[in-house]
């Protein structure tokens, strides 16, 4: 029997920074942003993360999203071991 592992999330919450975009020379495109979280109480504090956008979604993170805006986005989790 092969076991299967699945790194996937689902996030919806507010963007807390004008996103940056940053461009490569290869031509490669990246836009960071931060984005609060609530959960499901409203005395805890937000849970942030920082994402990396890469490819297409980063040129339309650049085009629409700014300080403020709701997103939802699905992703991979990675872990900065650093």
């Amino acid at each position: 029997m092969t076991q299967q592992y699945v790194n996937k999330v689902d996030l919806v919450g507010r963007v807390g920074q004008t996103p940056d975009v940053r461009y490569f020379e290869s031509g490669a495109m990246k836009t960071s942003l931060t984005l609060a979280v609530k959960p499901p109480y409203r005395s805890e504090n937000p849970l942030w993360f920082d994402l990396e956008l890469w490819g297409n979604i980063a040129q339309v993170a650049a085009d629409w999203v700014q300080k403020g805006s709701t997103i939802g986005i699905t992703g991979e989790i990675v872990f900065d071991r650093g």
